[in-house]
């Protein structure tokens, strides 16, 4: 048997040369003989893309009694040493440095006596791993599909065996590469070389089994539905007078992250025309990395199998495996041994190579072209007789499509004033078809040129919903957009709801949806998208006390209300929503002491109660705000006399508090801001009827003012602005609509709920929703 050898570095134990590292040039020769030997002439050739002479010339034998001489790059020792049947020979070798920069890896040649070692013995060039990563933990190196190649029988059809070799990032949920490239990384596929039972290929290229016969492409470009994940490789140029061939595989230049998240974590690369005689047994591949940012270099050790052909389908794949888009063209490709008929069949469809349709594979390697647009499951029966019932071999193979995606669907003005044309756009990706629907209207099917991306006009004549649905691989998906359009000045909804919500409703808007909600008796919420159809969707359950003139919130994500009148008590506890319509008690008990007819409202990302009427309907000038709705600070007492059924509003930079009850015979039209809650300034008064309960809105630097109940009890319906100009009169409503509640949705100022006419128990419920687009 032959002698076997190792070459290993003294400090790591590895058969690695460190690029830079003189300091690590200690190496170690291991020659083992199954059968006695006295080693004479031992002669080692370094691979000329790892050591230059220069290189070879500068080692030192350290062993005693064995000479060197210099030959090129061959290390001729001479001396004499018994090597004992299954013992061992080990020479030391220092200032083992090579000055070459290019990562790579070779066969080093060892010969022992005239006679090769074998198999060959593989060294390899790299970068010493000092702090980054190991890329083994983060990437899976994989030879499909079952990292077996069968040997040409002598006399017989050669047989080129194919595998794809897939890389896989092992955090698919993330990037495997996440820092600046300063070069390329790299992969590198070698073998081991020659016609011994440890080698897969001669690399003589004259040998009709060469590894340079050896191709490899990339199978297919990955996709994760935003970023391509891209490869290139590179096959050897068996003319540039290298001895091992090895094939280069490196992301390309736009894929900084090499393997991505999803689908974009794996990378595939079919090796194909594969072909030996060599003995069956095992041999090795080996892949070396290098220069991937965050990790060490390094290198993986593929076992290989190689095996004796039996009646079989030697391998059944797909090229591409996923495709790049719709209607893209796959390759099918098979290759069997001594069988009779192959069959492939996908959906309906059955191939016969009994009737002409295809070939068996057994002649070579046959193929079926066919382009898809959905992901397909082919199916390669093999049968060692003709017209067998059942197949002998089977195997399956499905190539997948890109999962159907809907990127965008937008409108050009998807709010704002009537009469509108809008133009409805859309992205979308492997689409099959796609069409847009809508209330009322027929559906306007996307014509297939316009599926990837297009526009089509609509022209709204009341607050509507456009649907896309696409269809496709992993689909249907569907988007939606809410078209809301208002008129200019004062819209009005004759809703004919009736709200339930006589004192104090809470009105409240969201991103699509209005609510109301009515605390009191009837303990109702109801909610609408378009203002004008509203359905009661919940009401409170038994742990929420009924409660009047509460006051309420949308604030961070979230319906909040607090406090409140249940005729006994006067409430300090908070509840919020995240729906609107299951309720948690986030305090029973806030630090301000129980209230109603209070101001409630968001000021600086703060939640703030401020006045309102006390357990004994006294009036109150408190001011309180909160961070989480559940811990309270308060801020003082403000300047403003104190008062209940007040206005207020904020801007990003103000608090406005307007008119209101200051006891139970007397109401004001004073105005007062604050920039921080704590101090107040008063403004020039409200130029028309004081007034408790009036609607405050800001826009674009003014505040308004907005109807409220008069002193002796009716109902107001004029429209003040307040701004560095002073007062001015807008458009008011001519309606008698006692304390509905407001707020702003939808670009518009919204009022619904109160009562019609004075606020007494005998009014009836305002049936009416009022929208105000300035």
């Amino acid at each position: 048997m032959a002698v076997s050898a190792t070459f290993l570095n003294d400090s790591t134990q590895k058969p690695e040369i460190y690029i830079g590292r003189s300091d690590l040039g200690s190496y170690t020769l291991t020659l083992r003989s199954p059968s006695a030997l006295t080693a004479v002439d031992i002669r080692l050739q370094f691979p000329g893309t790892l050591f230059n002479a220069p290189d070879v010339a500068q080692i030192k034998v350290l062993t005693t009694g064995w000479a060197a001489t210099v030959q090129g790059n061959m290390l001729v020792l001479k001396g004499s040493q018994l090597i004992d049947a299954g013992g061992t020979l080990i020479i030391k070798l220092g200032s083992v440095v090579s000055s070459l920069t290019s990562q790579t890896n070779a066969d080093l040649g060892v010969r022992v006596n005239g006679q090769n070692i074998s198999p060959p013995y593989k060294i390899f060039l790299l970068r010493y791993p000092e702090f980054a990563g190991d890329l083994r933990q983060n990437m899976a190196v994989q030879l499909l599909p079952d990292s077996s190649v069968y040997v040409t029988p002598l006399d017989n059809v050669t047989i080129e065996n194919l595998l794809v070799l897939q890389l896989t990032n092992l955090k698919p949920s993330e990037d495997l590469v996440t820092k600046p490239w300063v070069d390329t990384p790299t992969v590198l596929l070698s073998f081991v070389y020659g016609d011994s039972i440890g080698a897969l290929t001669p690399s003589d290229p004259k040998d009709p089994f060469s590894a340079w016969n050896i191709k490899t492409s990339v199978e297919a470009t990955y996709h994760d539905g935003h970023q391509t994940y891209e490869w290139d490789a590179t096959n050897p140029d068996s003319g540039a007078g290298a001895n091992d061939p090895v094939w280069t595989l490196k992301p390309v230049n736009t894929n900084r992250a090499v393997l991505g998240p999803a689908s974009g974590a794996t990378a595939a690369f079919v090796v194909e025309k594969i072909t030996t005689q060599a003995p069956r047994g095992a041999t090795v591949a080996y892949l070396q990395y290098s220069d991937f940012p965050g990790y060490d270099d390094g290198y993986f050790t593929l076992v290989l199998q190689k095996r004796e052909p039996t009646p079989n389908i030697i391998f059944f794949n797909a090229v591409p495996s996923n495709l790049a888009k719709l209607g893209d063209e796959v390759t099918l490709r098979w290759q069997c041994f001594d069988v009779q008929q192959v069959k492939l069949q996908f959906g309906d469809t059955t191939l016969d190579s009994a009737k002409g349709q295809i070939g068996t594979g057994v002649s070579g390697i046959d193929h079926y072209k066919i382009k898809l647009d959905t992901t397909t499951q082919f199916t390669l029966n093999a049968y060692k007789t003709l017209n067998a019932a059942t197949p002998d071999f089977t195997t399956q193979f499905t190539v997948n499509v890109p999962p159907v995606a809907l990127d965008a669907f937008v409108a050009t003005a998807y709010s704002g004033t009537l009469p509108a044309r809008v133009s409805l756009t859309w992205q979308t990706r492997a689409a099959l078809s796609a069409v847009i629907s809508a209330p009322g209207q027929s559906d306007y099917v996307i014509p297939r040129g316009d599926l990837v991306s297009g526009s089509y006009p609509v022209f709204p004549q009341k607050p509507i919903t456009y649907t896309l649905t696409v269809q496709g691989q992993g689909g249907p998906l569907s988007k939606s957009l809410d078209l809301f359009f208002l008129n200019r000045g004062w819209n009005t909804f004759n809703s004919g709801t009736d709200f339930k919500a006589l004192s104090g409703a809470v009105l409240l808007g969201n991103a699509n949806t209005l609510w109301l909600f009515s605390p009191d008796t009837a303990k109702a919420i109801f909610n609408t998208r378009d203002g004008q159809t509203w359905t009661q969707v919940a009401g409170f359950d038994d742990s929420f006390p009924a409660r009047s003139n509460a006051g309420g919130v949308y604030w961070k994500g979230k319906f909040w209300l607090m406090g409140g009148d249940t005729g006994a008590q006067r409430l300090n506890d908070v509840w919020s929503s995240n729906d609107g319509m299951q309720w948690t008690q986030v305090t029973a008990n806030a630090a301000w002491s129980g209230r109603s007819d209070f101001g409630c409202v968001v000021f600086k990302d703060k939640l703030w109660v401020l006045g309102g009427s006390g357990q004994s309907y006294q009036p109150l000038n408190d001011l309180w705000c909160s961070s989480d709705g559940s811990n309270w600070q308060k801020v003082g007492t403000a300047g403003w006399t104190p008062r209940s059924r007040f206005g207020i509003a904020a801007s990003d930079t103000t608090l406005y508090v307007v008119g209101g009850q200051t006891d139970i015979n007397t109401v004001s039209n004073d105005v007062w801001i604050s920039s921080q809650g704590s101090t107040w300034e008063e403004q020039p008064p409200l130029p028309a009827s004081a007034r408790s309960s009036p609607t405050v809105f800001t826009r674009d630097g003014g505040v308004f003012v907005l109807g409220g109940v008069a002193p002796d009890g009716s109902a107001l319906g004029d429209l003040n602005c307040y701004s560095d100009n002073g007062w001015s009169v807008l458009p008011g409503l001519a309606w008698s609509i006692s304390r509905p509640g407001s707020t702003s949705f939808r670009g518009g100022v919204w009022i619904a709920g109160g009562t019609t006419g004075t606020h007494t128990p005998s009014a009836g419920p305002n049936k009416t929703v009022y929208a105000l687009m300035l």
